[in-house]
């Protein structure tokens, strides 16, 4: 699997964090990437724009230290949401993993057109397909048994202030065995993974909206 340069990946998505330019838009308005919140006010306002969230997850990093051979491993909480019709949603990043409520929770990333299919199945719809390369590294993927969760395109404020665009595309793919995902992206030319997360699920929203009824009221 070939996978480009991180900059222009992490240009285009936001990634909490990386942009502070917004933090004081009213909540009652679509967030921005890069706005944080308490955990609190984050469900209220994710509440008010109807959001569900799809899938969670715990973002994986190793971090190392200067003149030491041990790392440590950072785990912080992930999740995807989206309105009814997927036309709204979210990649938001929480200040510890699933284990321990976050009390800050970041956006990474404003989505639109969100997608959501079943990684379970072995059969991988062709609208999954982006084409190019990105259609190699689905198969690669799905021999090891690695499909899309979801995939979405990422919206962006114009330069100028007015209005919004639509960024590089936001592929979350999940191993339902091993409950692993990773974070891609895709200019058209070359593919970027972003993040990799464990202890990664559906909500019981998600499994309803694939059709498990009986699955999500099952769910925890």
């Amino acid at each position: 699997m070939s996978f480009g340069k991180k900059s222009f990946a992490r240009a285009a998505l936001g990634l909490a964090g990386a942009v502070s330019a917004f933090a004081c838009v009213a909540p009652a308005m679509a967030m921005e990437g890069g706005e944080c919140y308490s955990m609190e006010q984050m469900n209220q306002n994710l509440r008010a724009e109807g959001q569900s969230t799809l899938i969670l997850g715990d973002r994986v990093a190793a971090i190392g230290y200067e003149g030491r051979t041990d790392t440590t491993i950072v785990r912080k909480m992930n999740a995807v949401t989206a309105n009814a019709d997927g036309s709204l949603g979210y990649q938001i990043e929480g200040n510890n993993s699933r284990s321990t409520p976050s009390t800050n929770v970041c956006v990474g990333a404003r989505l639109t057109n969100v997608r959501l299919y079943d990684a379970r199945k072995p059969s991988i719809p062709r609208e999954a397909y982006l084409g190019g390369i990105f259609n190699t590294i689905i198969d690669e993927h799905a021999s090891i048994g690695t499909r899309p969760m979801v995939i979405a395109d990422t919206v962006h404020r114009n330069n100028d202030g007015n209005g919004y665009h639509r960024g590089l595309p936001l592929v979350l793919f999940g191993n339902m065995e091993g409950r692993s995902a990773s974070i891609v992206t895709y200019d058209g030319q070359q593919a970027e993974m972003l993040a990799l997360m464990n202890n990664t699920d559906y909500t019981p929203v998600a499994l309803q909206r694939l059709g498990d009824r009986q699955l999500a009221s099952l769910s925890p």
